[in-house]
């Protein structure tokens, strides 16, 4: 089994990635997705700072990598082999999906006015539409270990162009990963 690890700041481009790497036929889960899923099923809000101080109790309880473990258990239920792991934000997430037979990261990059302009226009549920909520969001990720993921990457994706440039930066990145 393969995992390509995204990682990246908001609106990077990651879920675009996933969904490319998608066509060429792998599997992709979200950690945001998880949480969104949780955060819903317990009458939460989905305000991207609520789902991060959700994370606190289960990765003191259950272990800084929890999130990596249960995209893993999924992955393997599933029996998928080339696997998508999207939103890592933790060492912890990437060393439980190193576990994987082959593990890669990408560091999805694209710079703050980009990324903010994409938020606005995707309008997901707990978005930051206000540009210094954006911001201090950034520095929040960074502050709780993307950091640390970022100076690992095995790779680096830089989304400031088109779509059609990010399909033929990923298009010539699969032969190195697969």
């Amino acid at each position: 089994m393969i995992v390509v690890c995204l990682i990246g700041l908001n609106a990077s481009g990651k879920d675009t990635i996933a969904d490319i790497l998608g066509e060429k036929g792998f599997k992709s889960l979200s950690c945001g997705d998880v949480l969104r899923k949780m955060a819903k099923e317990q009458g939460k809000p989905l305000e991207q700072e609520l789902l991060l101080a959700m994370t606190e109790p289960l990765k003191r309880e259950l272990g800084e990598g929890f999130l990596g473990k249960m995209l893993l258990d999924e992955f393997k239920k599933n029996s998928w082999e080339k696997c998508v792991a999207n939103g890592l934000r933790r060492w912890g997430e990437w060393k439980e999906l190193e576990k994987a037979d082959k593990a890669i990261m990408i560091l999805v990059d694209a710079p703050e006015n980009i990324r903010f302009d994409r938020a606005v226009k995707r309008g997901r549920d707990g978005d930051k539409l206000d540009r210094d909520e954006f911001n201090r969001y950034d520095k929040k990720l960074a502050s709780i270990g993307l950091e640390k993921l970022k100076a690992n990457a095995d790779y680096i994706i830089d989304n400031s162009g088109t779509i059609e440039e990010l399909k033929v930066l990923v298009g010539n990145l699969l032969p190195k990963i697969c």
